[in-house]
């Protein structure tokens, strides 16, 4: 956890899920999809696209090896999600609304752009944290100092 928490670029990673999520809020009313509708597609997504992260969370502390027990996990609560808004009785209880299939498509879209946009920061993030480890080694640093600011 501690090597999580130095890891600058770490620190600064943006909002891209809350950003994603205040788009289907702008655009879901916009294709005729009530409040509750949206509502709903927002828990969805808010719910499946945190358990997908997990694997880009996992490239920046480590190598991600081959774990059947994360996959498992994340393929049980993505069903288990799916099940609140398929049940009658979970959907009462959160207070959710039946979807339809078309629905579920704004919801695996919206995912993939989050992992994907989680994945290339997690990318960058590791590449530039290198970067400066290897400038930091070499004393480049101390140098690009010395030319910009004499």
């Amino acid at each position: 956890m501690d090597q999580l928490l130095a890891m600058r670029p770490w620190k600064r990673r943006p909002g891209d899920s809350a950003l994603i999520g205040g788009a289907l809020l702008v655009a879901l009313p916009r294709y005729g999809y009530n409040q509750e509708a949206s509502r709903t597609l927002l828990f969805a997504y808010a719910t499946i696209s945190q358990l997908v992260l997990a694997y880009s969370a996992r490239r920046i502390v480590t190598v991600p090896q081959a774990n059947l027990v994360l996959h498992l996990t994340v393929l049980v609560c993505m069903g288990l999600q799916l099940l609140t808004v398929f049940v009658p009785g979970l959907r009462w209880v959160l207070g959710l609304e039946l979807i339809d299939p078309y629905a579920l498509t704004w919801v695996g879209a919206t995912v993939l752009v989050s992992w994907g946009a989680a994945e290339i920061y997690s990318r960058v993030a590791i590449a530039s944290d290198w970067l400066r480890k290897k400038r930091k080694r070499t004393g480049l640093d101390d140098k690009i100092g010395e030319v910009l600011c004499p």
